[in-house]
């Protein structure tokens, strides 16, 4: 009870329980022949939230596959722009049922933490990320229990250390002046560095631009 649309598709039930055990990394024959049977099985192109339920499975066991490469050039064309970042509007139920803004962040979510796992489009990555941050509730959460475990799961993906193939400039500004130059290189590119901009800041609003020069992401 409570989970009968995911039983809607047989592309949409694999593809949760693929990803669930390629997370537990108990099953990985099992894992490894579900996702060869989504390479000819794949979810209808108008289901976005299977879809990005697929992405997951697919990015978690067999990322370089063909399969990722069709969800990836899916879920990339399926992007639409918003007042904060970009989502993934899904004009079917989540499988909570969720329909709706909730069922956008759910799925955006999903997208998020999908295309993370999957090393690619950081930009629309990065996009989900945005609109995920900008559509808290009033609360804190977003709205219901399994678009905030999306959320969280895709923020939790995105602050964990990745190295970056990042080779050049970045510059921090505050308030238009420059406070601080750092030079980047993918040998250092899994290095947390903290700054301190206390003596640019002002009561009220600030705001800290970053700019990068050169070649790669930071």
């Amino acid at each position: 009870a409570g989970n009968e649309v995911l039983g809607t598709s047989v592309a949409r039930t694999t593809s949760f329980i693929a990803w669930a055990l390629a997370h537990t990394g108990l099953a990985d024959d099992a894992a490894s022949r579900a996702v060869n049977w989504l390479e000819t099985h794949l979810p209808e192109g108008t289901d976005l939230y299977a879809n990005a339920l697929a992405l997951n499975a697919v990015a978690k066991v067999a990322p370089a596959s063909s399969a990722a490469a069709t969800l990836l050039t899916r879920i990339d064309a399926s992007k639409a722009q918003a007042a904060a970042g970009l989502k993934w509007p899904t004009a079917t139920a989540s499988w909570t049922g969720a329909s709706g803004d909730a069922a956008d962040l759910e799925t955006t979510g999903l997208v998020a933490y999908g295309l993370i796992q999957a090393d690619a489009y950081p930009e629309n990555a990065e996009g989900a990320l945005r609109f995920i941050v900008g559509n808290k509730d009033h609360v804190g959460s977003w709205y219901n229990t399994q678009a905030t475990m999306n959320a969280l799961r895709a923020l939790v993906a995105a602050a964990s250390p990745q190295a970056s193939d990042a080779d050049g400039t970045l510059e921090v500004r505050v308030n238009g002046e420059l406070a601080h130059t750092q030079a980047l290189s993918a040998f250092e590119g899994d290095v947390l560095r903290r700054l301190d901009i206390t003596q640019w800041v002002v009561p009220g609003a600030n705001e800290v631009t970053l700019n990068f020069t050169g070649t790669g992401e930071v």
